[in-house]
C-alpha cells in the first residue's frame, strides 16, 4: 500500500510541474532547439560600401564571407571584396587631357561576433574587424610637350590601407537555409598612396606620396546560405 501511494506521489509531482506557470513552456522551448537543425556556418555573397576615400579611388565591392561560430554567442568571420571599374573623366591643366581610367581593388577583413540575442550564427551582434585593402587607379592621357608632339602616357597610383571597424548587425535564418544579414559599421584606416606615370616630361621623384587617416562608414548586405 505505502509503495503504491509513493509511485502516486511522483505521477501527481510530475505533472503538477507541468502544469505550473512557464515551466511547460520552458521544457516546450528546450524541445523545439533540440529539434531545430543545427546551422554553425554561414556562407554568402556580400556587397560592402565603403563609404567615399579619394586615395583609394573605391566606394565599393562585391565578393563572398564566411562566418562560423565557434560558441554559442560567438562567431568568427571574414569578408573578400572587391571592385572594378571604368570611367570616362575628362580633366585637363598640367599639360594633361586625360583619357578614360581604370581602377580596381581588393579589401579583407577578418572579424569577430559577439551575439546579443539568438544562438550564433544568427540573431543580433556587435563586434571589430580588421581591415586590408589595395587598389589601383590608371589614368591615360595625352602628354602636351612644349614641341607640339603629342604621346600617350599613364599615370598610375597604388593605395594601400590597412586599420579597423566596429560594426553591428543582424542575421537572419530561414527554413530550409536561407540566410539574410545586415551591417552597419564606422572604419579608420591609414592610407598610403603612391603615384609613377611613364610621361617623359614629369619627374617620377617629384610625384608626392599621399598619406594620412581617413575614418569612413561601413555597410554590408550579405545573402547566401547556413548549413
Amino acid at each position: 500500500m505505502m509503495r503504491t501511494w509513493m509511485r502516486w506521489s511522483v505521477v501527481a509531482a510530475s505533472v503538477g510541474m507541468g502544469l505550473l506557470p512557464g515551466t511547460g513552456r520552458a521544457q516546450d522551448e528546450a524541445e523545439a532547439e533540440a529539434e531545430a537543425p543545427s546551422r554553425s556556418t554561414v556562407l554568402m555573397a556580400q556587397s560592402l560600401g565603403a563609404g567615399v576615400n579619394l586615395l583609394q579611388m573605391q566606394t565599393s565591392g562585391q565578393g563572398v564571407s564566411v562566418e562560423h561560430a565557434v560558441g554559442s554567442h560567438v562567431a568568427l568571420a571574414a569578408s573578400v571584396t572587391g571592385g572594378l571599374r571604368s570611367s570616362e573623366t575628362l580633366f585637363l591643366g598640367g599639360g594633361y587631357a586625360v583619357a578614360p581610367s581604370l581602377n580596381w581593388n581588393v579589401r579583407a577583413d577578418p572579424g569577430v561576433h559577439f551575439y546579443l540575442t539568438g544562438r550564433a550564427p544568427e540573431g543580433f551582434w556587435v563586434g571589430p574587424h580588421v581591415e586590408v585593402a589595395l587598389s589601383q587607379y590608371n589614368a591615360y592621357g595625352v602628354s602636351n610637350p612644349s614641341n607640339g608632339s603629342q604621346q600617350t602616357v599613364r599615370t598610375t597610383t597604388n593605395s594601400l590601407s590597412y586599420g579597423g571597424s566596429v560594426r553591428v548587425g543582424y542575421t537572419a535564418i530561414f527554413s530550409p537555409g536561407l540566410t539574410v544579414q545586415v551591417g552597419l559599421g564606422l572604419a579608420a584606416l591609414n592610407d598610403r598612396a603612391t603615384m609613377t606615370t611613364d610621361n617623359p616630361e614629369v619627374d617620377i621623384d617629384s610625384l608626392p606620396v599621399l598619406k594620412g587617416w581617413s575614418v569612413e562608414p561601413r555597410l554590408s548586405v550579405g545573402l547566401g546560405w547556413a548549413f
